[in-house]
């Protein structure tokens, strides 16, 4: 069964997408041009730092309001 995480999206003037995720009192906060390079990345971090692999994670995506 997948684990369910809040991946909390920003965009920037610049292009890029910025997104957070806080897990086990680590806030993780990363860069991409898009959605999918972001999720990527962030799958990767939570694999790096708490050894989730990368098939055990789906993203709830929650967009900020400006």
């Amino acid at each position: 069964m997948k684990q369910k995480i809040a991946l909390v999206i920003d965009s920037s003037s610049e292009g890029d997408v910025w997104g957070r995720v806080a897990y086990d009192d680590n806030l993780i906060v990363e860069s991409a041009p898009d959605l999918v390079r972001l999720s990527r990345k962030m799958k990767k971090l939570l694999h790096d730092f708490h050894l989730l692999g990368t098939d055990e994670i789906e993203f709830e995506m929650q967009y900020t309001q400006k």
